[in-house]
């Protein structure tokens, strides 16, 4: 900040005319850190949201599936002790629909967890752009420096100028 400042009120003194477009590099760097922070704070907080609503939806139906499990095993039971053989085997069916419901659970939690892996690897990209935003800005710092670097000689350059048209007017 220190050293943009200087730059400003070096060039609002001696090159005004460069003031605006120093400004308005400043103003595009500023948007594209900001822009970029806050995509990312975006994909951060959507990430912590669907990991959290995928673990609450996994233990939710696990619980629901456990006591389901529980009720229908001591109906079940309470069943056997009463009915003949024939009961057996519709109690045997009905297990059978269970863990036919229980593949279908691991199937829901096989695809919630491909969307969690899908998420992690938007996050990667995420972070891959934010390097990438990194690098820019710095090959942006490097540019400016050089930009300043030019500038200082050409002040230099106009400053000979100056002095060999002063001889000159001297001489004449």
């Amino acid at each position: 900040e220190t050293e943009i400042w200087k730059l400003w009120n070096k060039l609002s003194c001696e090159e005004p005319r460069l003031l605006e477009n120093l400004e308005e590099f400043l103003a595009k760097v500023t948007s594209q850190i900001k822009e970029a922070r806050k995509e990312k704070e975006t994909l951060e907080i959507m990430l912590k949201k669907r990991i959290s609503e995928h673990n609450e939806e996994v233990q939710r139906l696990y619980e629901e599936m456990e006591q389901q499990m529980r009720e229908e095993v001591k109906r079940l039971t309470h069943e056997r002790d009463n009915r003949s053989s024939i009961h057996n085997k519709e109690m045997k069916n009905v297990i059978d629909l269970k863990n036919t419901e229980v593949q279908q659970l691991i199937s829901v939690q096989d695809e919630l967890e491909r969307e969690l892996h899908n998420l992690r690897s938007t996050e990667k990209v995420t972070k891959s752009e934010n390097e990438k935003l990194k690098r820019t800005n710095q090959d942006l710092e490097h540019h400016l420096e050089k930009i300043r670097d030019q500038l200082s000689e050409a002040k230099g350059c106009l400053s000979e100028m100056k002095e060999k048209i002063m001889q000159i007017e001297a001489e004449k």
